[in-house]
């Protein structure tokens, strides 16, 4: 490293090359000594980012971290819409915990986020004020928080995430629509509920599905095939690429099609009255509620259910898993197994069935034996015994 003075100018300058890059730049110094001092911390700053060990950079705070997370969740799902609402919503949940809010990113340890999670455990819910926040809702904030901190490291902006497990206790979905409630919900139940409930009953597919359903993914016939379906609908995209797939069309399904294809004057099936207006999913949950305490059903029996219902009616026909998973456009199996909830008495006729078939082999079983016993031996043979010696 040399320092220098030009000609033109009154202020010394410096110049070093550091790993075949050269460094030329004016220390702003008129006086020889300071210009050297500037020069080494220079030098010494450049060595220090080389090697990793640069001063830190300024470390935002959960709040100021908000419009970046945002944007960046926009540019992965640019085409899913609900899912940048439903991280906006999440993120906007952990602010409302100040100690949260204000803390720096490399400082939300595990003791903070317990803190959190304690704090919003015992917060009223915001649709129901009676009651506080499930363990379900709590478990979205915080893998939102998980996904929030991981972006964050892979910005370089800190070292390490905190581990953020989920929590145990979620209430899982196991209501099932019998016959007869699908009967008493045509009776009572407003729509668009009901034909939600029927319809999701009757191929599985789930409330967004059925909301974003467009009519060109309707490939309808007028008479049934050898299996009694009216053709099929195409669903083109969902979650993952797993929900993409075509269903069959039911008797039920096609009736209830028909009816809303007519009312509709957009390229969307299920409309509002105006017959252009997607159906609101705020209108199924108030809907929903009514219905619950109307028919005093659990807190579980909504449109999502009746999805749960129709892979429950599937496997129960003993298809096979993958078909069944391939049906529900799930991502694995796992996922899978939580939508199939055998009935009391649909487990009963199962051991009924496993009895019948011991009992039909055990018969199988001694028939062999009868007749294996019927079968002459050698010493009554007539070829046999003569030629004995």
């Amino acid at each position: 490293m040399r320092i220098y003075k030009s000609n033109s100018s009154s202020f010394w300058y410096y110049e070093f090359v550091l790993n075949g890059k050269r460094y030329h730049k004016s220390t702003k110094m008129t006086n020889e000594r300071e210009a050297l001092k500037v020069a080494n911390a220079a030098f010494t700053a450049l060595v220090k980012g080389e090697a990793g060990i640069g001063e830190p950079k300024s470390v935002p705070t959960l709040k100021t971290f908000r419009e970046d997370f945002i944007t960046a969740v926009r540019a992965e799902k640019p085409d899913k819409p609900k899912t940048v609402q439903f991280y906006t919503y999440s993120f906007d949940s952990l602010l409302k915990y100040e100690a949260l809010a204000e803390a720096r990113l490399n400082g939300i340890d595990e003791r903070l986020v317990q803190r959190f999670t304690v704090w919003a455990l015992a917060r009223n819910c915001e649709r129901d004020e009676q009651r506080t926040c499930s363990v379900a809702t709590v478990n979205r904030w915080r893998a939102t928080l998980r996904k929030a901190l991981r972006m964050a490291r892979r910005w370089k902006l800190i070292q390490t995430v905190p581990e953020i497990s989920r929590l145990k206790g979620e209430r899982e979905r196991s209501f099932v629509f019998t016959e007869a409630l699908r009967k008493k919900y045509r009776e009572l139940a407003p729509e668009p509920l009901n034909s939600f409930i029927q319809f999701s009953c009757e191929i599985g597919i789930c409330e967004g599905e059925i909301i974003d359903l467009v009519k060109a993914d309707v490939h309808m016939t007028d008479k049934a095939d050898e299996w009694g379906h009216y053709g099929y609908l195409q669903i083109r995209k969902g979650k993952t690429e797993f929900r993409k797939r075509g269903l069959p069309i039911t008797a039920r399904a096609k009736d209830i099609l028909t009816a809303w294809m007519a009312k509709s004057k957009s390229d969307l099936v299920f409309t509002r009255e105006d017959g252009i207006t997607p159906v609101s999913a705020f209108t199924l949950i108030q809907q929903q509620e009514r219905m619950r305490k109307v028919l005093n059903l659990p807190w579980d029996a909504c449109v999502h259910s009746a999805r749960h219902t129709a892979l429950t009616n599937l496997g129960l026909t003993g298809v096979d898993t993958f078909t069944l998973q391939r049906a529900a456009g799930h991502a694995n199996i796992t996922t899978t197994r939580k939508y199939v909830h055998p009935t009391p008495p649909t487990m009963k006729d199962a051991f009924q069935k496993k009895v019948q078939n011991e009992r039909r082999d055990q018969r199988t079983t001694r028939k062999g034996v009868a007749s294996m016993g019927a079968i002459p031996s050698n010493r009554d043979h007539p070829a046999k015994r003569g030629s004995v010696q």
